[in-house]
């Protein structure tokens, strides 16, 4: 009797190792399971978000412009005969091209001419109509947002130093922001707001708005 008994226990020991083991190993397989059943990373691992999409990938484009705007002078300047707060309205027509890249921003250059379509000031102290024309190059860029709204929508923002040549000469500086509406393929709708700076004998600030349509075509590689 006494010998049965021993031997039952020795049996037992012999077996808790293994029972110890198995037991491990089967919390390890849990612990692995919730560390899947998190996202497929363990506590303390840095996730990776594998589905992020790519940025939208933009070529380049060429677009042209045509304008008129009005001008209002914000300093007027009473030895200025002939003049008055506004300035005279004027035909806009600009190029330009936009580089290709990725995501939202697309920079590119614009060259404009300006005109005006009236004259301005006395006959030996003034411009006529078309007797003056602003050259201006500008750095421009505009903003797509992403998805559907992109498709017709897109928002731009533009600086420049225009030149002022013809019956007076005058130079100065110019920023812009304004919007696109493309109700057509390769058509626009736009419209600017520019504050801009000229010298000539004085400082001239003014603040013009601009309409106008424009096409744009997409220059594949």
């Amino acid at each position: 009797m006494f010998r049965h008994v021993l031997s039952i226990f020795a049996a037992c020991a012999l077996a808790a190792p293994a029972l110890f083991t198995t037991t491990a190993l089967a919390q390890t397989g849990d612990s692995e399971s919730a560390g899947h059943s998190r996202g497929g990373y363990a506590w303390g691992e840095e996730h990776r978000d594998e589905t992020a999409a790519p940025a939208v990938h933009r070529y380049g484009h060429g677009w042209l412009s045509l304008g008129a705007g009005g001008t209002i002078r914000i300093i007027q300047y009473e030895t200025l005969a002939g003049t008055s707060r506004f300035a005279p309205s004027y035909l806009q027509l600009r190029g330009g091209y936009f580089f290709e890249g990725d995501g939202m921003f697309q920079h590119g250059v614009v060259l404009g001419l300006a005109a005006p379509l009236s004259g301005d000031g006395t006959f030996s102290n003034g411009v006529s109509a078309f007797g003056q024309v602003s050259i201006a190059p500008s750095y421009m860029v505009r903003v797509i947002p992403d998805g559907d709204l992109g498709d017709w929508f897109s928002a731009t923002g533009r600086i420049g130093i225009p030149l002022s040549v013809g019956e007076q000469f005058s130079w100065g500086w110019e920023a812009g922001l304004g919007a696109m509406l493309k109700p057509l393929a390769g058509f626009a709708i736009y419209g600017e707001i520019d504050f801009s700076m000229y010298f000539a004998t004085d400082y001239h600030p003014l603040l013009s708005f601009e309409i106008g349509i424009a096409m744009d075509y997409e220059v594949l590689p």
